[in-house]
């Protein structure tokens, strides 16, 4: 079978994903409660094209100082596996299993322009056997002013997911943004 990335031929990938989250304080030792809803497709993966992990759990926030704090969210899962050309030969697609997710989130405003974000969150989904998934970010972000609401920032991304794509995935980005 020929190797569909090299080879120099036009190769293209679709990815797409909603990441939405919740917290709900219920103000006891700084816990609150947590919900989210991770959706992810990506057209290059055999099985397993279309991932969906809802969770929900307890968030604990911790302040280290007055620009550092760190919160970790640990959750039951539920994790949807579908799609793709060879979905129908594994047996752990098309499928829903139960999962467990823990996610570390850790910010520091280095200063009044620059703020650091480091995001880690694994999965493991219980099907004929585990599966793992990882996702670490670190972002560095610089405003032009205190008081501006644009910004820039650079984004440093690995994945592993062995439920739909089983090799370690390295991006960059460089993005221009505003907050509202």
């Amino acid at each position: 079978e020929e190797d569909k990335y090299k080879g120099g031929e036009y190769y293209d990938n679709q990815t797409f994903g909603i990441d939405l989250k919740r917290e709900k304080q219920i103000n006891i030792r700084n816990l609150s409660l947590h919900a989210s809803n991770k959706y992810d497709y990506n057209s290059d993966s055999d099985y397993g094209k279309y991932s969906n992990i809802f969770t929900a759990g307890l968030t604990k926030s911790f302040l280290i100082n007055k620009d550092s704090k760190f919160s970790l969210t640990l959750g039951p899962s539920v994790h949807s596996i579908f799609g793709g050309d060879s979905c129908d030969e594994s047996q752990d697609c098309g499928e829903t299993y139960y999962s467990r997710s823990i996610f570390g989130n850790y910010s520091n405003q280095l200063s009044k322009r620059f703020e650091l974000n480091i995001t880690n969150e694994y999965t493991t989904s219980y099907a004929s056997k585990p599966l793992y998934g990882n996702e670490f970010t670190s972002t560095l972000t610089f405003r032009p002013s205190e008081s501006s609401d644009f910004n820039t920032s650079f984004k440093y991304s690995n994945f592993y997911k062995e439920y739909s794509d089983p090799e370690v995935n390295h991006g960059y980005s460089l993005n221009i943004g505003y907050d509202f």
